[in-house]
């Protein structure tokens, strides 16, 4: 006769081995749902920036050369005359506390962009001599040839602006 079944030794060893294959699908799984959440957050920080970059971009290549203060910029912030659908205004584009703001003349700040609290904003202004030279700060004598931004890890970008004969200042 033979004998029906599983022993107890079998059947703890299948369970076992049963137990193992399940934790280690049950890591996969939550490792794939942390990537996931990671992986969004990148994104959604990444398109923030990248709409950031396309408003400055968009306000700077409008920036109008009127009058003495026309452009005023420093390491950490700048402001400038630019055409907007609603007139001619100031822009001011500043960080604190980690973002990006972005201010206009007659309107409250809004926030354009956030990032690492470390990282504020970085500017530098060029003009040109016999090639472009950038510096920290300008002195708001018409517009700069090109201003070269960066904001934490993301948004780096090199913005020229249309050159109008006698209002960038050559040093």
């Amino acid at each position: 006769m033979k004998p029906k079944g599983f022993t107890l030794v079998e059947l703890l060893l299948g369970a076992a081995i049963a137990a193992i294959i399940g934790a280690t699908i049950y890591n996969m799984f939550w490792s794939a749902v942390k990537l996931d959440d990671k992986m969004r957050g990148v994104y959604e920080h990444y398109m923030e920036a990248l709409m950031a970059d396309q408003l400055l971009t968009h306000d700077l290549e409008n920036a109008v050369a009127l009058g003495p203060k026309t452009f005023d910029g420093q390491r950490t912030e700048f402001s400038f005359l630019t055409q907007t659908p609603k007139g001619i205004k100031r822009v001011r584009y500043y960080s604190d506390a980690g973002s990006l703001m972005r201010q206009e003349s007659d309107t409250s700040t809004q926030i354009v962009a956030t990032g690492p609290e470390k990282e504020g904003l970085n500017c530098r202004y060029g003009f040109k001599k016999e090639e472009i030279v950038y510096k920290d700060s300008w002195d708001g004598t018409g517009l700069p040839l090109a201003v070269s931004c960066a904001f934490g890890p993301v948004l780096k970008r090199d913005i020229f602006l249309a050159p109008v004969p006698g209002y960038y200042n050559e040093q």
